[in-house]
């Protein structure tokens, strides 16, 4: 692989531009939980409003960093918008939902990504005229439907794609007999497409895009029961139970107290995985304190900065494009965080407090990047998904701070 796959690299700390958060970000460092929340916001805030532009056909748009003009994709528009909704417009947000819902293949799937000039790309690697096997877009065109019907209030969108994302849910690759979001394990080139380690061939049934596949369904639920349709509801809730059941069956590992990514080709334990499965609900009550246990006890092996290595220490992945030491093989990244405070607060509630603060501190000393290699180097700055992806983990954990204070004030009361 050539070595100019990354961007170029700084690393004196001469290059004060790229050491900086973003311009105008407040340069205060947060002491509790609550300031660093209201500093990360408005870094979302900040970066996404620098990076919206109007596309050629008059809607807004948003990039994935200021002044780039092509929009993000699906899976990280969700993020962006479920942080900062007001980034967009209903009716921008409304337009967007509907433009990609009509761009679906005959085969189910949606667009990776609609550009700027409206040409939708299914696969960023592929070319635009070639269809591509259904994808974990599916997923998140569930998840962009479920943002934009619940803000907007909008019925009509909502009855107007739910046969569209029933299609595509249908439509991933599934293993019969686990239920579970599957790769061929005898497919040599084709690993996992799910966003998180795009570069790691996993094969058999994947952890992450099966719990993302939980969520869709939860969410799918929501989106009908909106509509006053309680039984299909229902069913959706139904299966998210069944896949959640069948996560739990295929993937843990007691011995560490993590779950793993894959049953073939990358097998090593999921970090993110695992704590996104305690954020989803998924975990039962035994993992998910294994889990918090395990991320408790390794904290300062697997997390740099508030961002959360893939996997533990010493592992990386056994198929991977990517070289070690970078990005998801064995670099740092923000998204996770948010599951991490939410799964680390469970048994230590400070931890989930330092989570929370290291991370917004990095984001205003050193900037907001894609990701951190292994020797704390970031890569792509002000890169707005990775400030944007921790925020709803963070939001729960602060939600549950609340609930719990107000237990604690009304048994005081007693």
């Amino acid at each position: 692989m050539p070595d100019d796959w990354l961007f170029d690299i700084h690393d004196n700390a001469a290059d004060d531009e790229l050491m900086s958060a973003p311009d105008g970000v407040p340069g205060e460092i947060p002491q509790t939980p609550e300031d660093a929340v209201e500093t990360m916001i408005g870094i979302v805030r900040q970066l996404g409003e620098n990076a919206r532009f109007t596309r050629p056909s008059g809607v807004q748009a948003i990039a994935l960093m200021p002044e780039d003009e092509e929009p993000l994709s699906l899976a990280d528009l969700c993020a962006v918008i479920e942080t900062c909704p007001d980034l967009l417009t209903n009716a921008d947000l409304t337009k967007t939902c509907r433009e990609f819902g009509a761009c679906q293949l005959p085969d189910g799937d949606f667009p990776d990504v609609i550009q700027a000039d409206g040409t939708p790309i299914y696969n960023p690697d592929e070319d635009p005229d070639v269809e591509v096997p259904n994808t974990n877009n599916a997923i998140y065109m569930v998840w962009l439907t479920w943002l934009t019907v619940l803000r907007t209030d909008d019925n009509a969108l909502a009855e107007e794609l739910v046969p569209k994302l029933v299609k595509a849910i249908e439509a991933l690759p599934r293993d019969e007999r686990t239920q579970l979001i599957s790769v061929d394990p005898h497919d040599d080139e084709f690993g996992s497409t799910c966003p998180f380690a795009t570069n790691a061939r996993k094969r058999g049934a994947v952890l992450t895009s099966s719990l993302m596949l939980v969520q869709a369904y939860q969410q799918l639920a929501d989106i009908v029961q909106h509509v006053g349709r309680d039984g299909d509801a229902d069913i959706w809730r139904a299966q998210a139970q069944v896949v959640a059941k069948r996560v739990r069956m295929y993937f843990w590992d007691k011995t560490p107290g993590l779950f793993r990514a894959s049953t073939h080709g990358c097998k090593e334990h999921d970090l993110w995985g695992s704590v996104l499965s305690v954020y989803l609900n998924v975990a039962t009550s035994g993992q998910l304190v294994a889990i918090s246990r395990y991320c408790s006890e390794h904290y300062d092996q697997v997390v740099r900065d508030g961002h959360v290595r893939a996997m533990p220490l010493e592992e990386f992945w056994g198929d991977c494009d990517t070289p070690r030491g970078e990005f998801e093989n064995g670099g740092f990244w923000s998204g996770a965080a948010g599951w991490l405070a939410y799964t680390v607060g469970i048994l230590n509630p400070e931890l989930a407090d330092r989570v929370i603060i290291d991370l917004a501190t990095a984001f205003i000393q050193k900037g907001v990047f894609k990701a951190l290699n292994a020797e704390g180097v970031g890569r792509f700055r002000d890169f707005l998904p990775s400030a944007a992806a921790p925020m709803p983990g963070i939001l729960k954990v602060m939600e549950r701070r609340r609930k719990r204070a107000e237990q604690e004030a009304m048994l005081d009361d007693f």
